[in-house]
């Protein structure tokens, strides 16, 4: 599937927010792998409930374990989800900064100012003209649509 202009710009404007995303996932992730580990520790899923009846184990016991199982099985399959999109995340920010890479300085300034910071072409007139910096800018968007297309089929 090929980006377009709109698609890109949505990603630019998103870029300052990945850091967070990816951030606030890893910290979920940290506590998600610290409650593994303590049922781990607690020792349920090595425990065999083959032949459990007639054994010492109570009936609330045995149950209260395959809850704990479920659990950790829950947890397991949350961890794995933050994963993949931690490095979803984190692949969305290199290749945005690549695709930044490959502009001109001013294309970059002009990115960084318009999507990054939320200015208004007003606001990055500033450097130039309105009207230049909007054309610009536009540009710059094109370019890196070109990039990222461009990339996809290598």
């Amino acid at each position: 599937m090929r980006d377009t202009i709109k698609e890109v710009k949505k990603r630019l404007y998103s870029y300052p927010k990945l850091d967070k995303y990816i951030n606030d996932y890893e910290e979920e992730l940290k506590g998600i792998q610290a409650k593994i580990q303590a049922h781990r520790e607690v020792g349920t899923s090595s425990l065999s409930l083959t032949g459990v009846r007639g054994s010492d184990l109570s009936d609330p016991t045995v149950s209260k374990m395959l809850k704990i199982d479920a659990l950790q099985q829950v947890y397991e399959e949350r961890a794995k989800y933050i994963a993949e999109k931690v490095k979803k995340y984190y692949g969305e920010k290199r290749v945005i900064e690549e695709a930044l890479d490959s502009l001109t300085e001013m294309h970059r300034q002009i990115v960084e100012e318009r999507y990054f910071n939320k200015k208004t072409w007003e606001e990055v007139g500033e450097l130039h003209t309105r009207r230049y910096c909007e054309k610009q800018g536009n540009e710059a968007v094109k370019c890196i649509v070109e990039f990222l297309n461009k990339k996809k089929t290598v």
